[in-house]
């Protein structure tokens, strides 16, 4: 329900539909319009809670109600330094040498694993039962030899609630999914704790519970911020890869184990670039909800026990001048040569053109590539109230499942597509060729992001009187 402060916002966006000025109601339905004001008025509004707030919002555990089997897991905590040494070498040898990073500590990897539940009722309760029964039982109501890494959106910094994937009609998957303590989890931290997750399900630490996943069963997933993580962790498996062909491993849990490729990655309006410098978000702000400045500029965003930390930066997740990082912005990475199948999907949103310089230069370095942008859809459509039960996020989870379940069965049926799907439901997609899906070299994108890297670090240092270091 929109609260007191919302509902001029709403009275606007109903007399602008009336009158025929909304630059969105040709493209929208009203409820759906509506979703998106209320949202961006939300996200936008002048008194931000702070970080801790912002996680302790989703960060107690929820009973998984109805046809969700949720298992919780936890990975025993590696006692060697294989792999987090081979991620340290990685952040130094893809970067210019400016990398601003600290070894974070091997701190245990937690999750849950998340399942469809066979002929329940959809308000039957989650039983009470110990999680190795649990994660037992939706072994049995697997139909499918199918396992996702799926790393949930959130900002980097938010927690997530149980995934609504685990209901969809379309595929039952199992899911594990990447879960932080209440705190925040700075690079390289986060990416550390999804390498390791990958690892255990492949080579499954002392006292797991699941038997090992082979990599060709396995795709990697996520959303936003998640999408992020997974593009990252792609980008160090690739480099693991072309560092050592034929041969790549690390040292985990006391003994030697290859790095292998998982079968696909499928991610969902995806961050690929942490400085927002292509044109899209600017261009496409009157479909999305996201704020249109990083709020961290604003002196006037509360503290907490949390955030700022010091030295005081302007992004929560890295250093300012780590944010030109291919495993920072994976759309700055110089190569996706021998990259497993890729789906990306995304609104017609103000990331979306971060998604395109991803699929363009995959594709044009051979990988398949399956792109699709729906017109006027914000980000994350599929996830937000309303939206979710729209015709195109229907498509999308169908188009998503069909993908994950070819990567493992049948990867020879996937081929590169690009497609723009409109709101006329009545209206054929049109079809994109996925390696010009945008006219920016490579090089292009890097100069836009050093700019607005540049532009952040000035505009923050101003508003908080810090001496610029630039």
């Amino acid at each position: 329900m929109a609260t007191e402060a919302q509902k001029p916002s709403l009275v606007k966006t109903v007399l602008a539909r009336w009158l025929h000025i909304s630059p969105t109601a040709t493209k929208l339905d009203l409820k759906s319009e509506l979703t998106v004001r209320t949202i961006r008025a939300v996200i936008n509004q002048p008194k931000q809670p702070t970080v801790t707030a912002y996680q302790a919002a989703n960060g107690f555990d929820r009973p998984a109600k109805g046809p969700v089997w949720a298992s919780r897991a936890s990975f025993a905590t590696e006692k060697e330094d294989g792999a987090r040494q081979a991620l340290l070498s990685a952040i130094h040898t893809l970067g210019d040498g400016t990398e601003a990073v600290a070894p974070p500590p091997l701190a245990q990897v937690k999750g849950e694993w998340v399942g469809y539940r066979k002929g329940v009722d959809p308000k039957a309760p989650e039983p009470s039962i110990p999680e190795n029964e649990k994660y037992e039982r939706m072994m049995g109501d697997a139909s499918a030899d199918l396992t996702i890494l799926y790393v949930h959106g959130g900002s980097l910094f938010k927690l997530p609630s149980h995934g609504s994937q685990a209901r969809s009609p379309y595929w039952r998957p199992l899911l594990l999914r990447c879960l932080s303590s209440i705190t925040l989890v700075f690079l390289p931290a986060s990416l550390q704790d999804v390498f390791l997750a990958y690892l255990s399900l492949l080579y499954p630490p002392p006292g797991s519970q699941h038997t090992p996943v082979p990599a060709s069963s396995l795709v990697i997933a996520g959303d936003s911020a998640g999408g992020n993580l997974c593009l990252s962790l792609l980008q160090l498996i690739l480099h693991l890869q072309h560092r050592a062909p034929g041969n790549p491993s690390v040292c985990f849990h006391g003994r030697q184990v290859p790095v292998q490729l998982p079968a696909g990655v499928a991610v969902l309006s995806a961050y690929a670039d942490l400085t927002h410098a292509l044109p899209s978000w600017t261009k496409n702000q009157k479909y999305d909800y996201l704020p249109p400045e990083n709020p961290l500029l604003d002196p006037s965003f509360p503290s907490c026990s949390l955030w700022p930390v010091e030295p005081k930066r302007a992004n929560i997740y890295c250093s300012d001048t780590n944010l030109c990082h291919p495993l920072v912005s994976p759309v700055i990475s110089k190569s996706w040569t021998g990259a497993p199948p890729l789906q990306l999907s995304y609104g017609e949103e103000m990331l979306v053109d971060e998604g395109k310089v991803i699929a363009c230069h995959a594709a044009r370095d051979g990988v398949t590539v399956v792109f699709e942008e729906y017109e006027a859809m914000p980000h994350n459509f599929p996830v937000l109230p309303v939206l979710n039960r729209s015709w195109q996020s229907q498509r999308c989870y169908s188009r998503w499942a069909e993908f994950c379940k070819a990567c493992v069965n049948d990867p020879q049926s996937l081929h590169t597509s690009g497609s723009f799907v409109e709101t006329d439901r009545e209206k054929p997609e049109q079809k994109r060729e996925v390696s010009e899906l945008i006219d920016l070299s490579s090089d292009e994108v890097k100069e836009r992001m050093k700019k607005r890297e540049q532009y952040e670090i000035r505009v923050f240092n101003h508003r908080h009187g810090i001496e610029a270091k630039l």
